[in-house]
């Protein structure tokens, strides 16, 4: 009896526990960590600079860990598994910066996805966040110090971490010791989807949106202004930013990824009201059960909902509604149509839509026409 109790324990341990806690890092300390910076007379830091690192970390910056291995999507560090955003492997859920650069894909070019300053120099085209606050002087948003000088990874000019601190790796401080588990409600760093403060989501332990079954699933935002999107400087803002000397949070926890996007490109939705006719594509709006979207019923991966509910494994079902907008239970995002980090189209689009998205080409299930199950006239 208590053999087969142990072996129940044992092997529950060695199934379950990988999920639980694949947000934490494990193995040796040394794997991220130097005292001094020193091993028989050798930098220990990654890219074997001779300066000591805030934190006694081994790297200067976020792509130190995770921009490794130009071949593979994912490095093992002595048995703990950390994924790489630049590289000629299989993509991951949010994209592969190489195509930016051209390491991978049709060619380089600054507008096929974030052009973060630790890889790329400044986007020369577009100096600020498209859809931003300088451009969207309808919305009442013209503070030229809300722009974002030099896009980051993390921190306040860019997206992961703690985004009221300055400066990246600071802004990351305890996240990779968290233990949140899959399903992580966006109250810490270390406790949000992807260390997106306040995003909620269930995370896939591998990264990848592989298929129907095996897939990140994202929240739907709760958050939503009942008129445009974009009605104050707090939208955008946030407390505790140190540029305005006011508190409160960024982004609230159990915010969606709607809601993150939107914080830097507010003039691309803003004005969004349920209704016809619509001037701008919806965001966070719910699939509607009528004419041609109802036919939406098998989730894709290339074109993902946001979930009202989370499941609490990822789910192969999309389920349009027909009723109060709002209250449905999937919806359209911003992930549905674009990658986080960036793609091999333009505008970090998830498809191409200049040579094969034109209604009457025949692309039956493919980009647009997932959604739009009937314009492709096939």
């Amino acid at each position: 009896m208590r053999k087969g109790i142990f072996l129940k324990i044992v092997f529950f341990l060695l199934i379950f526990l990988p999920t639980l806690s694949q947000a934490k890092v494990s193995g040796p300390c040394s794997n991220c960590h130097t005292m001094h910076n020193s091993q028989d007379g050798l930098a220990m830091n990654f890219d074997d600079d001779t300066q000591p690192n805030q934190h006694l970390l081994r790297t200067s910056n976020c792509i130190g860990c995770h921009a490794q291995d130009y071949g593979s999507n994912v490095v093992d560090f002595s048995g703990c598994q950390v994924p790489q955003v630049l590289h000629t492997d299989t993509d991951l859920a949010a994209g592969n910066f190489a195509y930016i650069d051209g390491t991978k894909g049709s060619g380089a070019s600054p507008t096929k996805g974030h052009n973060v300053v630790d890889f790329f120099l400044q986007d020369p085209t577009h100096l600020w966040p498209p859809g931003g606050p300088l451009k969207n002087a309808g919305a009442g948003i013209v503070h030229p110090d809300t722009l974002l000088p030099l896009f980051t990874c993390a921190g306040l000019n860019g997206c992961h971490g703690n985004t009221h601190i300055v400066d990246p790796i600071s802004s990351m401080q305890g996240a990779h010791h968290a233990n949140s588990g899959d399903k992580p409600i966006g109250d810490t760093v270390g406790n949000s989807f992807r260390f997106l403060l306040g995003v909620e989501g269930l995370e896939v332990s591998d990264w990848e949106n592989r298929n129907s079954t095996h897939h990140n699933e994202y929240k739907k935002d709760l958050h939503q202004s009942t008129g445009p999107w974009v009605d104050s400087c707090g939208w955008c803002h946030g407390p505790d930013n140190p540029r305005h000397a006011i508190s409160g949070d960024v982004m609230p926890p159990g915010s969606g990824t709607a809601y993150l996007c939107m914080r830097c490109h507010p003039g691309f939705h803003s004005g969004n009201l349920s209704g016809s006719p619509w001037f701008r594509h919806p965001a966070n709006v719910a699939i509607p059960d009528f004419s041609e979207y109802s036919y939406y019923t098998v989730y894709n991966v290339d074109a993902p909902v946001s979930r009202n509910i989370l499941p609490d494994s990822p789910s192969p079902v999309v389920t349009p509604y027909r009723g109060a907008q709002g209250q449905g239970n999937d919806f359209v995002t911003c992930i549905s149509c674009h990658k986080a980090h960036a793609t091999d189209y333009p505008d970090l689009l998830r498809w191409d839509y200049d040579a094969d998205i034109k209604a009457g080409n025949g692309n039956s299930g493919e980009g647009c026409f997932i959604c739009h199950t009937t314009k492709d006239d096939s």
